[in-house]
Protein backbone atom coordinates (compact mmCIF):
# COMPACT_ATOMS: atom_id res chain seq x y z
CA UNK A 1 0.00 0.00 0.00
CA UNK A 2 1.73 3.39 -1.27
CA UNK A 3 0.78 5.25 2.11
CA UNK A 4 1.15 2.24 3.94
CA UNK A 5 4.41 0.67 5.78
CA UNK A 6 6.15 -0.76 2.43
CA UNK A 7 7.67 -3.96 3.13
CA UNK A 8 11.10 -3.90 3.99
CA UNK A 9 12.10 -6.75 1.85
CA UNK A 10 10.92 -5.65 -1.32
CA UNK A 11 12.91 -2.48 -1.10
CA UNK A 12 16.11 -3.35 1.36
CA UNK A 13 18.59 -3.68 -2.10
CA UNK A 14 21.45 -1.29 -1.32
CA UNK A 15 20.79 0.53 -4.62
CA UNK A 16 17.37 2.32 -3.01
CA UNK A 17 17.45 4.52 -0.71
CA UNK A 18 14.24 5.01 1.43
CA UNK A 19 12.18 7.88 3.27
CA UNK A 20 10.22 7.50 5.84
CA UNK A 21 6.38 6.11 5.20
CA UNK A 22 3.95 7.91 6.67
CA UNK A 23 0.95 6.19 8.20
CA UNK A 24 -2.09 8.18 8.11
CA UNK A 25 -4.36 5.51 7.61
CA UNK A 26 -5.80 6.30 4.13
CA UNK A 27 -7.87 3.45 2.34
CA UNK A 28 -5.83 1.74 -1.17
CA UNK A 29 -6.92 2.48 -4.33
CA UNK A 30 -9.49 0.22 -5.51
CA UNK A 31 -8.96 -0.12 -9.83
CA UNK A 32 -11.26 -3.18 -9.65
CA UNK A 33 -14.44 -0.53 -8.98
CA UNK A 34 -14.73 0.59 -12.25
CA UNK A 35 -13.09 3.83 -12.29
CA UNK A 36 -9.75 6.15 -11.46
CA UNK A 37 -10.74 7.79 -8.77
CA UNK A 38 -8.84 10.76 -6.42
CA UNK A 39 -7.57 8.16 -4.07
CA UNK A 40 -5.49 6.47 -6.97
CA UNK A 41 -1.95 5.32 -6.54
CA UNK A 42 0.37 7.44 -8.72
CA UNK A 43 4.32 6.77 -8.74
CA UNK A 44 6.22 9.46 -10.80
CA UNK A 45 10.05 8.86 -11.13
CA UNK A 46 12.35 11.84 -12.37
CA UNK A 47 16.17 11.31 -12.99
CA UNK A 48 16.71 14.48 -11.22
CA UNK A 49 16.04 15.86 -8.27
CA UNK A 50 17.70 19.68 -8.22
CA UNK A 51 15.96 23.02 -9.01
CA UNK A 52 16.04 22.95 -12.73
CA UNK A 53 12.60 22.07 -14.97
CA UNK A 54 12.19 18.89 -14.81
CA UNK A 55 12.09 18.28 -11.39
CA UNK A 56 10.40 21.31 -10.44
CA UNK A 57 7.24 20.10 -12.18
CA UNK A 58 7.61 16.84 -10.46
CA UNK A 59 7.06 19.07 -7.42
CA UNK A 60 4.39 20.74 -8.37
CA UNK A 61 2.21 17.75 -9.53
CA UNK A 62 3.26 15.61 -6.42
CA UNK A 63 2.06 17.98 -4.43
CA UNK A 64 -0.85 18.72 -6.09
CA UNK A 65 -1.96 15.11 -6.76
CA UNK A 66 -1.75 14.92 -2.94
CA UNK A 67 -3.72 17.50 -2.60
CA UNK A 68 -6.35 16.59 -4.31
CA UNK A 69 -6.36 12.99 -2.80
CA UNK A 70 -4.36 10.79 -4.43
CA UNK A 71 -1.35 8.49 -2.81
CA UNK A 72 1.68 9.61 -4.62
CA UNK A 73 5.34 8.80 -3.90
CA UNK A 74 8.41 9.69 -5.89
CA UNK A 75 11.67 8.36 -7.31
CA UNK A 76 14.73 10.17 -8.40
CA UNK A 77 18.07 9.20 -9.47
CA UNK A 78 19.90 11.47 -6.85
CA UNK A 79 19.10 13.35 -3.42
CA UNK A 80 18.60 17.05 -3.74
CA UNK A 81 16.62 20.03 -2.78
CA UNK A 82 13.17 18.94 -4.78
CA UNK A 83 13.38 15.51 -3.21
CA UNK A 84 14.02 16.88 0.05
CA UNK A 85 11.38 19.54 -0.09
CA UNK A 86 8.53 16.67 -0.96
CA UNK A 87 10.11 14.74 2.28
CA UNK A 88 9.28 17.59 4.34
CA UNK A 89 6.30 17.78 2.88
CA UNK A 90 5.11 14.33 3.82
CA UNK A 91 5.75 12.64 0.09
CA UNK A 92 6.86 9.12 0.23
CA UNK A 93 10.18 9.90 -2.15
CA UNK A 94 13.16 7.22 -2.43
CA UNK A 95 16.13 7.40 -4.38
CA UNK A 96 18.20 5.24 -6.75
CA UNK A 97 21.68 6.34 -7.12
CA UNK A 98 22.02 4.27 -10.20
CA UNK A 99 19.79 6.05 -12.52
CA UNK A 100 21.75 8.71 -13.55
CA UNK A 101 21.48 10.98 -17.01
CA UNK A 102 24.77 8.98 -18.65
CA UNK A 103 24.37 5.62 -20.47
CA UNK A 104 25.83 2.79 -18.74
CA UNK A 105 23.96 -0.71 -19.46
CA UNK A 106 25.30 -2.28 -16.15
CA UNK A 107 23.43 0.76 -13.88
CA UNK A 108 20.68 1.10 -16.20
CA UNK A 109 20.12 -2.36 -15.45
CA UNK A 110 20.52 -2.33 -11.68
CA UNK A 111 18.25 0.27 -12.01
CA UNK A 112 14.92 -1.04 -13.79
CA UNK A 113 15.80 -4.22 -11.10
CA UNK A 114 15.20 -1.48 -8.06
CA UNK A 115 12.41 -0.06 -9.72
CA UNK A 116 10.78 -3.32 -10.19
CA UNK A 117 11.11 -3.83 -6.75
CA UNK A 118 9.67 -0.33 -5.73
CA UNK A 119 6.71 -0.74 -7.83
CA UNK A 120 5.82 -3.96 -6.68
CA UNK A 121 6.14 -2.85 -3.45
CA UNK A 122 3.64 0.63 -4.26
CA UNK A 123 1.03 -1.65 -6.77
CA UNK A 124 0.48 2.02 -8.42
CA UNK A 125 -2.71 2.65 -10.92
CA UNK A 126 -0.14 4.77 -12.73
CA UNK A 127 3.61 5.46 -13.38
CA UNK A 128 4.40 8.53 -14.83
CA UNK A 129 8.27 9.08 -15.87
CA UNK A 130 9.88 12.37 -16.58
CA UNK A 131 12.90 13.03 -18.43
CA UNK A 132 14.60 10.74 -20.72
CA UNK A 133 16.41 8.27 -18.49
CA UNK A 134 13.67 7.97 -15.81
CA UNK A 135 11.26 7.53 -19.01
CA UNK A 136 13.38 4.63 -20.03
CA UNK A 137 13.83 2.98 -16.90
CA UNK A 138 10.02 3.44 -15.64
CA UNK A 139 8.88 2.48 -18.83
CA UNK A 140 10.91 -1.02 -18.69
CA UNK A 141 10.08 -1.89 -15.24
CA UNK A 142 6.01 -1.02 -15.67
CA UNK A 143 6.15 -3.36 -18.68
CA UNK A 144 7.52 -5.62 -16.60
CA UNK A 145 4.77 -5.65 -14.21
CA UNK A 146 1.90 -4.78 -16.62
CA UNK A 147 1.46 -1.00 -14.74
CA UNK A 148 -0.02 1.83 -17.49
CA UNK A 149 3.18 3.82 -17.61
CA UNK A 150 2.92 7.63 -18.79
CA UNK A 151 5.82 9.43 -20.22
CA UNK A 152 6.33 13.40 -20.10
CA UNK A 153 8.73 14.53 -22.88
CA UNK A 154 10.59 17.85 -21.15
CA UNK A 155 12.20 18.21 -24.63
CA UNK A 156 12.76 15.23 -26.71
CA UNK A 157 17.11 13.84 -25.74
CA UNK A 158 17.77 13.96 -29.88
CA UNK A 159 16.85 16.85 -32.31
CA UNK A 160 18.64 20.40 -33.12
CA UNK A 161 21.39 21.42 -30.53
CA UNK A 162 21.84 17.85 -28.56
CA UNK A 163 25.15 16.13 -29.54
CA UNK A 164 24.91 14.36 -32.67
CA UNK A 165 25.84 10.27 -31.30
CA UNK A 166 24.22 10.71 -28.21
CA UNK A 167 21.12 12.14 -30.01
CA UNK A 168 21.32 9.48 -32.81
CA UNK A 169 21.12 6.80 -29.44
CA UNK A 170 18.80 8.19 -27.90
CA UNK A 171 16.32 8.43 -30.51
CA UNK A 172 16.58 4.62 -31.60
CA UNK A 173 15.99 4.13 -27.96
CA UNK A 174 13.14 6.21 -27.83
CA UNK A 175 11.75 4.17 -30.97
CA UNK A 176 12.14 1.01 -29.70
CA UNK A 177 10.33 2.15 -26.48
CA UNK A 178 6.96 3.68 -28.10
CA UNK A 179 5.56 -0.02 -27.33
CA UNK A 180 6.28 0.23 -23.76
CA UNK A 181 4.43 3.96 -23.54
CA UNK A 182 0.60 4.41 -22.48
CA UNK A 183 0.77 7.75 -23.33
CA UNK A 184 3.05 10.46 -24.27
CA UNK A 185 2.94 13.87 -22.89
CA UNK A 186 4.95 16.73 -24.56
CA UNK A 187 4.82 19.72 -23.16
CA UNK A 188 4.75 21.59 -26.41
CA UNK A 189 3.30 21.48 -29.48
CA UNK A 190 6.78 21.04 -31.13
CA UNK A 191 8.00 18.27 -29.22
CA UNK A 192 4.60 16.55 -29.80
CA UNK A 193 5.23 17.00 -34.21
CA UNK A 194 8.73 15.95 -33.51
CA UNK A 195 8.30 12.84 -31.48
CA UNK A 196 5.10 12.03 -34.41
CA UNK A 197 7.38 12.84 -37.43
CA UNK A 198 10.61 10.93 -35.33
CA UNK A 199 9.17 7.92 -33.59
CA UNK A 200 6.17 7.14 -35.49
CA UNK A 201 4.01 7.61 -32.53
CA UNK A 202 -0.02 7.88 -32.84
CA UNK A 203 -1.38 10.68 -33.23
CA UNK A 204 -3.86 9.42 -29.69
CA UNK A 205 -1.21 7.99 -28.19
CA UNK A 206 0.58 11.66 -27.40
CA UNK A 207 -0.85 14.59 -25.45
CA UNK A 208 0.68 17.69 -25.51
CA UNK A 209 0.27 19.62 -21.94
CA UNK A 210 1.87 22.87 -21.39
CA UNK A 211 3.55 23.41 -18.09
CA UNK A 212 2.02 25.25 -15.74
CA UNK A 213 2.86 27.24 -12.32
CA UNK A 214 1.28 28.29 -9.16
CA UNK A 215 0.75 32.17 -9.27
CA UNK A 216 2.90 34.64 -6.59
CA UNK A 217 2.18 38.24 -5.44
CA UNK A 218 5.43 39.29 -6.92
CA UNK A 219 5.22 41.63 -9.90
CA UNK A 220 8.00 43.17 -11.66
CA UNK A 221 8.22 46.93 -12.61
CA UNK A 222 10.10 46.39 -15.90
CA UNK A 223 9.98 50.14 -16.75
CA UNK A 224 11.85 50.94 -13.32
CA UNK A 225 14.90 48.46 -13.58
CA UNK A 226 17.65 47.92 -15.63
CA UNK A 227 18.62 44.50 -14.65
CA UNK A 228 18.74 41.49 -17.19
CA UNK A 229 18.44 37.69 -15.79
CA UNK A 230 18.44 34.44 -16.62
CA UNK A 231 17.40 31.46 -14.50
CA UNK A 232 19.14 28.41 -15.64
CA UNK A 233 22.01 26.02 -14.48
CA UNK A 234 25.31 25.56 -15.79
CA UNK A 235 25.58 22.84 -18.19
CA UNK A 236 25.84 22.05 -21.78
CA UNK A 237 22.29 23.49 -22.94
CA UNK A 238 22.63 26.46 -21.14
CA UNK A 239 24.28 29.25 -23.41
CA UNK A 240 25.38 32.10 -20.26
CA UNK A 241 28.64 32.81 -22.86
CA UNK A 242 26.36 34.43 -25.44
CA UNK A 243 24.70 36.45 -22.86
CA UNK A 244 27.42 38.07 -21.24
CA UNK A 245 28.97 38.81 -24.79
CA UNK A 246 25.85 40.38 -25.70
CA UNK A 247 25.64 42.53 -22.64
CA UNK A 248 29.59 43.53 -22.59
CA UNK A 249 29.74 47.63 -22.65
CA UNK A 250 25.64 48.02 -22.10
CA UNK A 251 23.75 50.09 -19.61
CA UNK A 252 22.84 46.97 -17.41
CA UNK A 253 23.26 44.50 -14.59
CA UNK A 254 23.41 40.95 -15.33
CA UNK A 255 22.24 38.40 -12.76
CA UNK A 256 23.07 34.83 -13.48
CA UNK A 257 20.62 32.80 -11.34
CA UNK A 258 21.12 28.81 -11.22
CA UNK A 259 23.55 26.19 -9.91
CA UNK A 260 26.59 25.96 -10.61
CA UNK A 261 26.60 30.31 -11.42
CA UNK A 262 28.58 30.80 -8.64
CA UNK A 263 31.17 28.63 -9.25
CA UNK A 264 34.76 30.17 -9.40
CA UNK A 265 35.10 28.03 -12.91
CA UNK A 266 32.07 29.57 -14.23
CA UNK A 267 33.28 32.91 -12.54
CA UNK A 268 36.49 32.47 -14.95
CA UNK A 269 34.32 31.77 -18.00
CA UNK A 270 32.35 34.56 -17.70
CA UNK A 271 35.75 36.96 -17.83
CA UNK A 272 37.02 35.45 -20.58
CA UNK A 273 33.58 36.50 -22.81
CA UNK A 274 34.94 40.41 -21.97
CA UNK A 275 32.28 41.13 -19.91
CA UNK A 276 32.86 43.45 -16.89
CA UNK A 277 32.76 41.13 -14.33
CA UNK A 278 33.49 42.84 -11.29
CA UNK A 279 31.15 45.45 -12.37
CA UNK A 280 27.68 44.55 -13.86
CA UNK A 281 27.19 40.87 -13.48
CA UNK A 282 26.14 39.37 -9.88
CA UNK A 283 27.00 35.47 -9.73
CA UNK A 284 23.35 34.07 -7.39
CA UNK A 285 23.73 30.23 -7.72
CA UNK A 286 21.13 28.05 -6.72
CA UNK A 287 18.25 29.61 -5.20
CA UNK A 288 14.86 29.23 -3.90
CA UNK A 289 13.41 32.63 -3.91
CA UNK A 290 12.97 33.13 -7.93
CA UNK A 291 9.98 34.81 -7.44
CA UNK A 292 11.33 37.74 -5.78
CA UNK A 293 14.50 38.29 -7.65
CA UNK A 294 12.80 38.44 -10.83
CA UNK A 295 10.04 41.42 -9.24
CA UNK A 296 13.46 43.21 -9.00
CA UNK A 297 14.41 43.03 -12.69
CA UNK A 298 13.77 44.94 -16.48
CA UNK A 299 14.47 42.06 -18.74
CA UNK A 300 14.53 38.18 -18.90
CA UNK A 301 16.62 36.05 -20.89
CA UNK A 302 17.09 32.63 -21.68
CA UNK A 303 19.96 31.88 -24.28
CA UNK A 304 20.12 28.07 -25.06
CA UNK A 305 20.96 25.78 -27.48
CA UNK A 306 17.68 23.32 -26.85
CA UNK A 307 14.66 23.47 -24.86
CA UNK A 308 11.30 21.65 -24.16
CA UNK A 309 9.07 24.42 -22.86
CA UNK A 310 10.93 26.09 -20.24
CA UNK A 311 9.48 26.61 -16.78
CA UNK A 312 11.87 29.73 -16.11
CA UNK A 313 10.51 31.71 -18.70
CA UNK A 314 7.15 30.93 -17.72
CA UNK A 315 8.64 31.96 -14.02
CA UNK A 316 9.45 35.30 -16.02
CA UNK A 317 5.97 36.13 -17.70
CA UNK A 318 4.22 35.34 -14.26
CA UNK A 319 6.40 38.49 -13.00
CA UNK A 320 5.77 40.38 -16.10
CA UNK A 321 8.97 40.51 -17.54
CA UNK A 322 9.86 40.70 -21.37
CA UNK A 323 11.73 37.66 -22.55
CA UNK A 324 14.33 37.60 -25.01
CA UNK A 325 14.98 34.21 -25.53
CA UNK A 326 16.77 31.55 -28.14
CA UNK A 327 14.52 30.37 -30.71
CA UNK A 328 14.52 26.57 -30.16
CA UNK A 329 11.70 23.81 -29.10
CA UNK A 330 8.64 25.15 -27.80
CA UNK A 331 9.98 29.08 -27.11
CA UNK A 332 7.40 30.67 -29.96
CA UNK A 333 4.52 28.98 -27.72
CA UNK A 334 5.91 31.49 -24.74
CA UNK A 335 7.42 34.70 -26.73
CA UNK A 336 5.06 36.35 -28.94
CA UNK A 337 8.13 38.16 -30.96
CA UNK A 338 7.25 41.80 -30.39
CA UNK A 339 4.27 41.37 -27.98
CA UNK A 340 5.91 39.98 -25.33
CA UNK A 341 9.87 39.52 -25.97
CA UNK A 342 11.72 39.10 -28.57
CA UNK A 343 13.51 35.44 -29.89
CA UNK A 344 17.18 35.18 -31.44
CA UNK A 345 18.76 32.26 -33.22
CA UNK A 346 21.09 30.00 -30.58
CA UNK A 347 24.39 31.74 -29.95
CA UNK A 348 23.68 34.94 -32.09
CA UNK A 349 25.43 37.64 -29.86
CA UNK A 350 25.08 40.38 -32.12
CA UNK A 351 21.07 39.62 -32.38
CA UNK A 352 20.91 39.46 -28.77
CA UNK A 353 22.72 42.39 -27.88
CA UNK A 354 20.33 44.44 -30.45
CA UNK A 355 17.82 42.83 -28.72
CA UNK A 356 18.25 44.58 -25.57
CA UNK A 357 19.96 47.43 -26.29
CA UNK A 358 16.51 49.02 -27.72
CA UNK A 359 14.54 47.10 -24.67
CA UNK A 360 16.92 48.81 -22.30
CA UNK A 361 16.70 52.37 -24.12
CA UNK A 362 12.99 51.85 -24.06
CA UNK A 363 11.30 52.11 -20.73
CA UNK A 364 8.03 51.64 -21.73
CA UNK A 365 8.46 49.04 -24.14
CA UNK A 366 9.72 46.93 -21.72
CA UNK A 367 6.54 47.76 -19.45
CA UNK A 368 3.87 46.82 -22.62
CA UNK A 369 5.40 43.78 -23.36
CA UNK A 370 5.91 42.71 -20.12
CA UNK A 371 2.14 43.27 -19.11
CA UNK A 372 1.35 41.20 -22.35
CA UNK A 373 3.94 38.32 -20.99
CA UNK A 374 1.72 38.40 -17.93
CA UNK A 375 -2.05 38.25 -19.43
CA UNK A 376 -0.22 35.39 -21.51
CA UNK A 377 0.22 33.66 -18.68
CA UNK A 378 -2.78 33.96 -17.22
CA UNK A 379 -4.67 32.82 -20.01
CA UNK A 380 -2.33 29.48 -21.02
CA UNK A 381 0.22 28.70 -18.27
CA UNK A 382 -1.53 28.51 -14.87
CA UNK A 383 -1.00 25.49 -13.18
CA UNK A 384 -4.62 23.91 -11.95
CA UNK A 385 -5.56 23.61 -16.28
CA UNK A 386 -2.15 21.33 -16.14
CA UNK A 387 -2.91 19.31 -13.47
CA UNK A 388 -6.63 18.71 -14.84
CA UNK A 389 -5.24 18.03 -18.11
CA UNK A 390 -2.84 15.56 -16.15
CA UNK A 391 -5.60 13.53 -14.35
CA UNK A 392 -7.57 13.28 -17.09
CA UNK A 393 -4.84 11.51 -18.98
CA UNK A 394 -4.24 8.99 -16.30
CA UNK A 395 -8.20 9.06 -16.34
CA UNK A 396 -8.20 7.69 -20.20
CA UNK A 397 -4.85 5.42 -19.69
CA UNK A 398 -6.52 3.52 -16.49
CA UNK A 399 -10.23 2.87 -18.19
CA UNK A 400 -7.82 1.51 -21.54
CA UNK A 401 -5.14 -0.81 -19.26
CA UNK A 402 -8.36 -1.78 -17.22
CA UNK A 403 -10.49 -2.38 -20.77
CA UNK A 404 -7.11 -4.29 -22.87
CA UNK A 405 -5.65 -6.24 -19.31
CA UNK A 406 -6.25 -9.78 -18.76
CA UNK A 407 -8.56 -10.88 -16.00
CA UNK A 408 -7.26 -10.03 -12.50
CA UNK A 409 -4.87 -7.74 -13.70
CA UNK A 410 -6.37 -4.40 -12.87
CA UNK A 411 -7.87 -6.00 -9.46
CA UNK A 412 -7.56 -4.45 -6.75
CA UNK A 413 -4.03 -5.61 -3.95
CA UNK A 414 -6.31 -7.66 -1.94
CA UNK A 415 -7.97 -10.13 -4.96
CA UNK A 416 -4.86 -10.24 -6.43
CA UNK A 417 -2.92 -11.35 -3.32
CA UNK A 418 -5.83 -14.19 -3.03
CA UNK A 419 -5.76 -15.47 -6.55
CA UNK A 420 -2.17 -15.47 -6.26
CA UNK A 421 -2.41 -17.78 -2.82
CA UNK A 422 -4.93 -19.90 -4.60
Amino acid sequence: DLQGRCPMSAVASPLVRRSPMPEDGRPAARPGSGRFAASGRVVLVSTNADLAGAPLHVRMLALELESRGFAVAVVFGQEGPVEAGLRAAGIVCHVIPSMRSEIRPGKDRRSIDALSRLLRAHRPDIVHAHSAKAGMIARIAARRLGIPCVYTVHGWGFGPGRPRMRSLLLSVVERCLVGATDRFIAVSEVDARLGRQRLAIPPGAITTIRNGIADTPWRASPEDSRVVAMVARDCVQKDYATLLRASAGLDCEVWCIGSGTDSEAFRAAARRTGADVERRVRFLGARTDIAELLARCGVFVLSSDFEGLPISVIEAMRAGLPTVASDVGGMRELVAPGRTGMLFAPRDDRALRGHLAALLEDPARRRVLGTAARRLYERRFALAPMIDATVEVYRQVWQQARVEAPSGLMDPPSARSATARS
